[in-house]
């Protein structure tokens, strides 16, 4: 994830009363100028749920946020990226509709990353929010690499 900073989020998660202060000083000083490392550190060390700490950084951001573990992927044929160009840009199509296919990346503010991949795809892209090592599991998921469903579902 590149660094980005949002002053949003950090007074979204504070509202939360979820993380001691001590923990929290700890944390926000150590992240200061990458809020998306903050983001990781704060789900990884289970401060906060990884659906509420998806959602309140999408907020943050001015998104939406999915986990592509919890859909049905089906986007098909055309409409996906290469497995090695979804791994290098962090992101997976999830469905289409009305020309459209949605997109979930870990930057989906990245409006230079955004218009390469609908050049590439030739579909317009909705992007979405989702957790990167999220969005790593759907990708080894759906293009059946190194993940099965059973295990999958026992990482979560």
């Amino acid at each position: 994830m590149r660094e980005i900073k949002s002053e949003k989020f950090i007074g979204l998660i504070e509202e939360t009363g979820k993380i001691e202060p001590e923990a929290w000083n700890s944390i926000t000083s150590k992240h200061k100028n990458d809020h998306g490392a903050l983001l990781m550190e704060i789900v990884d060390k289970g401060f906060i749920r990884r659906d509420i700490a998806g959602e309140l950084w999408a907020r943050a951001i001015g998104s939406t946020f999915v986990d592509p573990m919890s859909i049905n992927i089906s986007c098909k044929g055309d409409q996906n990226l290469p497995l090695d160009m979804a791994k290098r840009v962090e992101a997976i199509p999830l469905y289409s509709l009305n020309g459209y296919i949605t997109l979930a990346m870990e930057d989906p503010m990245n409006r230079q990353l955004v218009e390469s991949l609908e050049r590439f795809l030739q579909y317009r892209v909705s992007p979405v929010f989702a957790l990167p090592d999220d969005i790593e599991r759907a990708i080894d998921l759906h293009y059946n690499t190194d993940l099965t469903f059973d295990s999958a579902l026992a990482e979560l």
